[in-house]
């Protein structure tokens, strides 16, 4: 047995694996695609009666648009 998850994945596929994970930044395209589909989630978790799913896909979208308003400063 391997000391983390990544020496383990490493033995396992003999391959390098960051140990800290390469955070990408999103362009505003992204963000507003990203956006959408997370409304879209919502209206349809809130469409079930989802309401726990309805609210967690707020309060991402809350992220995203805080991420584009940061982003068009």
């Amino acid at each position: 047995m391997e000391d983390n998850i990544g020496l383990a994945i490493q033995k396992l596929f003999a391959a390098q694996v960051p140990t800290t994970p390469v955070e990408e930044e999103e362009d505003i395209k992204t963000l507003i695609l990203r956006a959408d589909g997370t409304y879209k989630n919502a209206i349809e978790a809130q469409r079930q009666g989802d309401w726990a799913g309805y609210g967690r896909y707020i309060k991402e979208l809350e992220n995203i648009l805080t991420k584009l308003k940061e982003k068009s400063k």
